[in-house]
């Protein structure tokens, strides 16, 4: 990315996922049924359905697309990664990605209903759903993307690490972060002064936040497959 005009790394830091928020934001906040039926859409089995399906509209997908992109980028690496502690990283990331997908789509079950009629399990059919911990989760998660894309950025100038280094994301990601901030303070404003005429997002109007982290790590992972390893010769990947 360090070959790309400072426009396009904007845009791409942090204009794309900012433009589709607010596309986003701006059907689910209309007025119109029809518009947050993108969001939230009733399926032809629930057409009485008061909030529509979440999951099945374009915050919910969006965030398991990249989701799934990342799990892409690192399943191409893997087997070109020049040293076994990148396959050993790529592979634990792998893992996580993977379980954090499979919670964001309930394992399935949404797509299941959806395409066979099925009436819905009864309750939520993942773990963060059903823990009692989805609060605090949320709250590691918060702490741990300030910590990794904040601090750890501004850190660089100051030490000659090569491991830190390597690690660290570029600090233009910063903006990533200050843009996901600014966008979940809009959507709770708007969500605050009711002006969504289904309450599909009303108990997690955090899924604009969250499709911001997912968006991160996305990069995260990009960026972290072209870079060399600190020890070695040119990364596999480029």
């Amino acid at each position: 990315m360090e070959n790309m005009s400072f426009a396009l790394r904007n845009f791409l830091f942090w204009g794309l996922p900012t433009l589709y928020s607010l596309m986003v934001m701006a059907l689910y906040f209309s007025g119109s049924q029809a518009l947050v039926d993108w969001v939230a859409p009733r399926t032809m089995t629930e057409p009485w359905s008061v909030s529509g399906d979440r999951e099945l509209g374009l915050l919910e997908n969006g965030q398991n697309l990249l989701l799934l992109g990342c799990i892409a980028v690192l399943l191409g690496f893997v087997p070109k990664a020049e040293h076994v502690l990148q396959r050993i990283g790529a592979g634990m990331a792998l893992a996580a990605l993977t379980f954090m997908l499979l919670e964001e789509i309930s394992y399935g079950a949404h797509y299941w209903d959806f395409m066979t009629g099925a009436e819905r399990f009864e309750g939520d059919t993942n773990f963060h759903n059903t823990s009692g911990y989805t609060n605090r989760m949320k709250q590691i998660v918060d702490v741990g993307m300030v910590l990794w894309f904040v601090f750890l950025p501004l850190l660089v100038p100051l030490t000659q690490s090569k491991w830190l280094r390597y690690f660290a994301a570029p600090r233009m990601i910063i903006l990533t972060i200050i843009a996901a901030l600014l966008i979940s303070k809009l959507a709770h404003y708007l969500d605050d002064e009711g002006l969504a005429v289904r309450a599909a997002l009303s108990n997690n109007i955090s899924e604009f936040r969250e499709l911001f982290t997912y968006y991160v790590w996305l990069l995260y992972c990009w960026i972290m497959v072209h870079r060399p390893w600190p020890g070695g010769t040119k990364a596999a990947g480029l």
